[in-house]
């Protein structure tokens, strides 16, 4: 009952689940799920406008300090993301506020598949 086995008598071996990426290493084994939620899939193209965001802010040759105020229209899931990550996006942005009221003609206009953001800053 008391049996003791050694390193010659053991075979470990690693399988990722279905449907996950793995890599194995002798002292760490990584497995990923690639599906693409909702979720992961807003929080994508949140980063996109937050990028986005930031060439605008480069090109108009805003300071890295510089607070802005942005002004935005967007389609209604990408606008229901980006409500959903304001204080990211103004954390990330340096931005003192925002609206979702920007003029049908106006600002840059950003595709996201089949989403849209227009977007307009300034400093504050």
């Amino acid at each position: 009952d008391d049996q003791c086995f050694d390193q010659s008598e053991i075979l470990l071996q690693r399988k990722a689940k279905t449907g996950m990426h793995a890599l194995a290493h002798p002292l760490i084994g990584l497995a990923l799920d690639p599906t693409l939620t909702p979720a992961l899939i807003a929080e994508g193209k949140v980063r996109e406008v937050i990028s986005r965001i930031q060439q605008l802010r480069k090109q108009r040759e805003f300071a890295v300090t510089d607070q802005i105020q942005l002004s935005m229209r967007a389609s209604t899931a990408l606008q229901q993301a980006l409500q959903a990550a304001l204080a990211h996006l103004q954390a990330e942005t340096l931005c003192t506020a925002v609206d979702f009221a920007l003029a049908a003609d106006a600002g840059e206009k950003l595709q996201l598949d089949q989403d849209w953001v227009a977007i307009q800053l300034w400093r504050s």
